[in-house]
């Protein structure tokens, strides 16, 4: 019945996600020490999510079963909203609680305060809006952004992880982990224009 509404929704279910991720993350750090290959691998997660998660919200009418051109209930928006922003956010979530526990274990010598994260935080968050709506936005299409976006994440989460080295340690689950999310934004990216054509045609149809 407008925008309005949904956006309300939307951020409302970010919202809570968000914070239940920084709950799981909150205990998971308070009993465990945060190594590299877990923030590593929560930014390949993120790296994953956000063109699915695009794909998910273009699907949402014939997942839901919504004819086009019908009002969508508040409840039905709900949900909508509600598995829209679940992976993402739920990542995203956890991924701030760790990085700040993983800041407390850097050692004294090297030790910033923890509030660094947030300062950081929101030195992101608004570079990325900034480039979001003066480059990406008039430039590229929005799958094409959100792979783009992706590709980032997913080269710094590599970084973090160096592959290379864990698998010198056996250690194959965050090396395993990076080589599918890198597969998964491949494939992506290779039939984006061909995934970006379906992907409308689920939200508006076949006219």
């Amino acid at each position: 019945y407008g925008n309005e509404l949904s956006t309300g929704l939307v951020l409302t279910s970010w919202l809570l996600w968000t914070s239940a991720g920084s709950r799981l993350g909150g205990r998971f750090s308070s009993s465990r020490q945060v190594h590299e290959a877990t923030l590593g691998g929560g930014l390949l997660l993120l790296a994953a999510a956000i063109p699915l998660t695009l794909l998910w919200i273009r699907a949402a009418r014939p997942v839901w079963g919504i004819p086009p051109g019908e009002l969508v209930s508040p409840a039905l928006m709900l949900a909508i909203a509600l598995t829209a922003t679940s992976c993402f956010c739920l990542v995203s979530g956890f991924m701030f609680a760790a990085a700040w526990q993983a800041q407390l274990n850097v050692p004294k010598a090297r030790k910033r305060r923890p509030i660094l994260v947030y300062v950081v935080e929101a030195l992101g968050s608004a570079a990325g809006g900034l480039c979001f709506y003066f480059v990406l936005l008039p430039q590229v299409s929005q799958f094409m952004a959100a792979w783009l976006t992706s590709a980032a994440i997913l080269a710094v989460g590599v970084t973090v992880i160096r592959p290379w080295r864990t698998l010198r340690r056996l250690q194959s689950v965050p090396a395993a982990l990076g080589v599918a999310c890198l597969a998964l934004v491949a494939t992506i990216a290779f039939h984006s224009q061909r995934l970006d054509e379906a992907s409308h045609r689920w939200q508006w149809g076949d006219g």
